[in-house]
């Protein structure tokens, strides 16, 4: 027989998150305030209304910029909010050395999978070794990658921002074994909602551009809208990871006194 994992309700899952972000809303709200502003610029610069300064000013490779810096922006949300939920010292959008392991662990297992996925793809297109149905290929390698670690390795990440045992091949290990049965479909369940979000801000936006017109006020709301669903999301879905990471943790050690514990000293 295999070894026993902790196994989660997706009950206990959503109203853990929801009642953590109703109890810590304000310290929430402070440590999203600088990615919620820096997306929101990023988006509003991006718009049409600001073609010719962004050409004039701007490199022609802008767009990835800005993609790559909102990455960045919400990795580092990403660890303040899990160091916020399992230690309760981040009180502010903090920078430091496990901030640093955590981008390069994002860009080791987000960002270079779907890049490689994406390139090869496009090759597989380029060179017609697929000549139907190539788009949808290219879309599925990019996307194949981040579900994969969305959904088996997320335990990874909130390892990573509190730990100072196992190396990142262990903590990999730990999440794949832990992220089955139970724990992967609560997991799967509550993130669902990540849906539900997705189509409220396209509604929103429509009817932001019908009722105001394709304007730079209208910009200026869309941008507000997009940067508020993105930081919402990645905050809701760090949380979703916190908890499932507490609970097995908290078994664990209660279980083996020699297990990883939950809360170690911070790095800084």
């Amino acid at each position: 027989m295999g070894e026993h994992v902790p196994q989660m309700t997706t009950k206990f899952l959503f109203f853990s998150a929801r009642d953590f972000v109703r109890s810590d809303i304000r310290n929430i709200i402070k440590v999203s305030e600088i990615p919620f502003l820096v997306i929101a610029i990023l988006f509003y610069v991006d718009s049409p209304f600001l073609a010719d300064i962004r050409d004039s000013l701007l490199p022609p490779f802008y767009w990835q910029i800005g993609a790559l810096a909102e990455t960045v922006v919400l990795a580092l949300l990403s660890v303040n909010i899990h160091r916020r939920y399992l230690l309760g010292d981040q009180k502010g959008l903090g920078f430091g050395r496990r901030e640093g392991k955590f981008l390069i662990a994002v860009f080791l297992l987000l960002i270079l999978p779907s890049a490689l996925g994406g390139l090869a793809g496009f090759l597989l297109m380029f060179l017609r070794i697929v000549d139907w149905g190539g788009e949808y290929l290219f879309l599925f390698l990019i996307i194949a990658p981040y579900t994969l670690v969305y959904l088996r390795l997320p335990l990874c990440f909130p390892a990573i921002a509190v730990e100072n045992k196992r190396t990142l091949f262990e903590k990999l290990k730990w999440s794949w074994r832990t992220m089955r049965g139970a724990n992967l479909r609560a997991f799967f369940t509550v993130s669902i909602s990540v849906v539900f979000v997705l189509v409220v801000y396209g509604v929103l936006s429509g009817l932001i551009l019908d009722l105001i017109g394709e304007n730079a006020i209208a910009q200026v709301f869309h941008s507000v809208i997009y940067s508020l669903y993105t930081v919402g999301i990645t905050v809701w879905t760090v949380l979703l990871v916190s908890v499932l990471y507490k609970y097995v943790t908290r078994a664990e050690t209660e279980k083996d006194p020699e297990a990883i514990p939950t809360t170690p000293p911070p790095v800084r």
